[in-house]
């Protein structure tokens, strides 16, 4: 981009020479010469290791006084916003944009990894969702990308349509609507309006035609059994993948064998083996929705051991989605249940843990039989993905 091009965009004045920025980039660790420097939050910290590794702008909410141009802003993170959509609408290609209660992490993972097997892909890592992850990615395209998939998060009402209209994008898919952040929105009525914000006028949308809110929808919508898929925890995402990766011109015998070696991110329905012994690490976070899918994928073990902390965010729905989950869990077969936080303290479970140190100190003493499953669930902040190297050195040992 042109400074002058950045200056109107931004509608500053400079008095200097017109020049061409290369890139535009929040971490100054990986600024390279003739790039700028955006200084988001505490950014402008690093300003001047930004400039030694050739940042020609900077661009703050504070006065800094360093060598290199500098553009005083009133709010970096809207900075970031408009020069993202700005590149994005220099983009050529095709971008995606994938949002839901659950499953959108893992859904834009499996499609970017199709549609890695032919063509260039730019999408957002990990579950850099937000007002900040999502135009962060935006400052790497350009136009050498075939493809661009996006996850699109929200935990209150308006960031979904922020973000829509940074993206613009072409397709849009909507994975279900869950009672994921419910205590922000009040209803899930309020959710489905949320999500629905990711369709523009010219968007194409992809919907989960099983979902009760989504299936009343004007859009493609799209059924497990639409294809012949392994039955697996990621079966309605599966069934996305297949219906946009067919509308894009694959075949669905090539999508079955493309997707044969996807692995998903870290704590998502990761299978972990053991002297026939199975940790399934799920900890990622924890919906309603996504705990019932959890539960419903290890109910034919022989016994079920299941670690459950909290599901955060549900407001004053939280005591009763608990106490549903609670009933669902009592009612399988073969049952052994850990809890840890203070929201499923109130289930008054016979096993219940202040800490995971306390769990850790339980499994050294436990006896595993052939066949067990350990399922770990918990919304992020209970970290009960911190359990998955500790018991696989107890299993080891024992």
């Amino acid at each position: 981009m042109l400074l002058s091009d950045l200056l109107s965009l931004l509608d500053l004045k400079l008095d200097a020479d017109d020049l061409w920025i290369n890139h535009f980039k929040t971490d100054s660790r990986e600024i390279t010469p003739g790039d700028a420097f955006i200084a988001i939050n505490d950014g402008y910290k690093y300003a001047l290791d930004a400039i030694k590794r050739g940042a020609i702008i900077i661009i703050t909410e504070k006065d800094i006084d360093v060598s290199s141009f500098v553009l005083r802003v009133d709010d970096t993170v809207k900075v970031l916003g408009k020069i993202a959509h700005y590149l994005r609408l220099q983009y050529e290609g095709m971008v995606i944009a994938i949002t839901g209660s659950t499953g959108k992490s893992t859904t834009k993972e499996m499609l970017t990894h199709l549609l890695s097997k032919k063509y260039k892909v730019l999408s957002n890592y990990g579950s850099l969702n937000n007002h900040i992850g999502v135009p962060n990615t935006l400052l790497g395209i350009d136009n050498s990308y075939d493809y661009v998939v996006l996850e699109l998060g929200t935990n209150h009402p308006g960031e979904i349509k922020y973000l829509a209209d940074i993206v613009k994008p072409d397709l849009a898919l909507i994975t279900n609507i869950g009672a994921s952040h419910i205590g922000n929105f009040g209803n899930k009525k309020k959710i489905l309006e949320e999500k629905l914000n990711i369709k523009t006028p010219t968007t194409i949308l992809f919907v989960n035609g099983e979902d009760e809110l989504l299936n009343k929808l004007d859009a493609i919508k799209v059924y497990k059994d639409d294809y012949d898929i392994v039955s697996s925890p990621y079966m309605m995402n599966t069934a996305l993948v297949y219906e946009v990766g067919t509308f894009l011109g694959f075949n669905p015998d090539e999508i079955k064998e493309d997707l044969k070696d996807f692995t998903n991110l870290s704590s998502r329905m990761n299978y972990i083996n053991i002297d026939d012994i199975t940790i399934i690490d799920d900890a990622y976070n924890a919906s309603f929705e996504s705990v019932l899918g959890g539960l419903d994928t290890i109910k034919d073990y022989p016994r079920k051991i299941i670690v459950l902390g909290d599901m955060l965010e549900l407001g004053k729905y939280s005591e009763k989605l608990h106490q549903d989950i609670y009933q669902k869990i009592n009612g399988l077969s073969n049952v052994i249940l850990l809890t840890i936080g203070p929201e499923t303290e109130k289930l008054n479970n016979k096993l219940h843990f202040n800490t995971l140190d306390d769990i850790i100190a339980y499994f050294q003493n436990f006896t595993f039989l052939k066949g067990d499953v350990i399922y770990l669930k918990g919304s992020h902040k209970m970290e009960l993905f911190k359990l998955v190297t500790p018991l696989e050195e107890i299993i080891k040992t024992h």
